[in-house]
């Protein structure tokens, strides 16, 4: 449970800092992934136990997030807006990624 709520928190917070300003028509950038990163990494850390999980599984939900979620929709996930589609897709990403089990499955890295 614990993971499950970090991680919906995680996707709207840092949703703010990717589609902040003008920007939201740029779409995932180099820059707009370095704030990801810089954001994520901590939040993950502080939540888990594994040394190296919170890069890898950071660096995971980048890589399937910026891949799988058309950026209009993932600034409609901030607003509260995502389709019902996004949203499954979010919960799978997640998922790969090794949400809830302080590792991230070798398919994920």
């Amino acid at each position: 449970m614990k993971w499950q709520t970090a991680c919906v928190w995680l996707l709207f917070t840092l949703s703010l800092l990717l589609c902040g300003g003008n920007s939201r028509a740029a779409g995932y950038t180099e820059n707009k992934k370095h704030n990801f990163l810089s954001s994520c990494i901590p939040k993950v850390k502080r939540d888990s136990e594994s040394p190296g999980f919170s890069s890898k599984y950071c660096n995971c939900l980048w890589h399937f997030v910026s891949a799988d979620i058309p950026f209009d929709e993932f600034v409609k996930l901030d607003n509260g807006e995502a389709s019902v589609k996004t949203n499954w897709a979010v919960n799978g990403i997640y998922k790969k990624c090794g949400a809830g089990t302080d590792e991230v499955p070798e398919h994920a890295q």
